[in-house]
């Protein structure tokens, strides 16, 4: 047995099998091997960037998935957008339409008037304005807005005497105005003496005190004295001190 194996270890040595007579080229086998190893190295690798890929395609195709998607929405918000400004525009048409036709009638019941009725019309609501802006005015003389006309045409002489008694004289004056300021200054005596004297609150105090200055100096210089004047009016009273209420300039001293 053990020359058996001796035997079969050193055919192998000799390059021949056992039981053949060709030779075995040890070269050949030890390159098969080594290429065999290579293949499986390099399978491994191809499995790895093949799976390399197929996530990279993945991950792309779901980003242009994604993308789409964000096309669509944003499409979809543009569509509704535009309706949204399509029905407001429609909208406007239907209020523009209907102020269309209002302004249509309105020419229309325009065109039906006469031109001299709408002038008429401007012209009354103008005096209307002007009449209202203009100056109040007495619609009769003030000395004879009181007077009852039926009793004077039957002569009541006892009416006429309290009539020709107690009516106010107006001045005769080139002024035949009949507003405010014509008739104060046509009913209201001007006295000179006081514009001359120009009166002050410690004259007119004086004048309080001594009475007789200021009637003594008026009968001076020839103005009859009523008590009422341009420049303001004096009431001399026992119940108050001293009371000067000026008509034409606006002041009071008390």
């Amino acid at each position: 047995m053990a020359d058996m194996t001796q035997s079969h270890q050193l055919s192998t040595r000799a390059g021949c099998h056992v039981g053949t007579t060709l030779p075995v080229d040890h070269g050949v086998n030890r390159m098969r091997y080594r290429l065999l190893a290579g293949g499986g190295a390099k399978l491994r690798n191809h499995v790895v960037m093949l799976v390399i890929l197929l996530v990279l395609s993945w991950v792309l195709l779901c980003y242009l998935i994604s993308r789409e998607k964000l096309r669509l929405i944003r499409r979809e918000q543009r569509i509704t957008d535009l309706a949204r400004q399509v029905l407001m525009l429609e909208k406007a048409a239907a209020r523009m339409h209907r102020g269309i036709e209002e302004q249509v009638s309105a020419i229309g019941e325009l065109t039906r008037e006469t031109v001299p009725s709408r002038l008429r019309l401007r012209i009354q609501a103008l005096q209307k304005s002007l009449h209202q802006l203009a100056a109040p005015r007495f619609k009769h003389r003030p000395e004879t807005s009181h007077l009852d006309c039926a009793r004077l045409i039957a002569g009541d002489r006892r009416y006429i005497a309290n009539v020709a008694a107690s009516r106010v004289v107006m001045m005769p004056s080139d002024n035949l105005e009949m507003n405010c300021e014509a008739i104060r200054w046509r009913v209201l005596p001007r006295v000179e003496c006081v514009d001359e004297m120009l009166i002050s609150t410690l004259q007119a105090a004086e004048n309080w005190a001594m009475p007789g200055h200021f009637t003594s100096e008026c009968a001076r210089r020839e103005v009859p004295y009523n008590g009422i004047t341009r420049c303001g009016t004096i009431m001399i009273s026992t119940r108050r001190p001293f009371n000067y209420s000026a008509t034409t300039t606006g002041a009071q001293f008390e």
